[in-house]
């Protein structure tokens, strides 16, 4: 909580995972809020609830072309700023 008594904005990520990286974060377990959705293709999105992108912008870099993200629009813009 902040001093006022406000929680912090949550924010809500979604990232779609190809290939290997799909199978990797399928046997893990990420974050407390994550949730799976298997898809007909053999991808998997990775939903999580977070209360700062900061962190997740790396993480998402490392898995380089397996990880896209779908949503919010402006991870995605970060993103795509640092991956060129």
């Amino acid at each position: 909580m902040e001093m006022d008594g406000r929680k912090p904005d949550l924010e809500q990520i979604v990232l779609r995972f190809s290939g290997r990286a799909a199978q990797l974060v399928r046997e893990q377990n990420w974050h407390s809020s994550q949730q799976i959705q298997e898809l007909a293709d053999g991808n998997l999105e990775l939903s999580l609830t977070l209360n700062s992108l900061d962190e997740i912008v790396r993480w998402i870099l490392s898995w380089r072309k397996d990880c896209e993200v779908v949503s919010p629009a402006n991870l995605r813009r970060e993103v795509r700023s640092r991956s060129i």
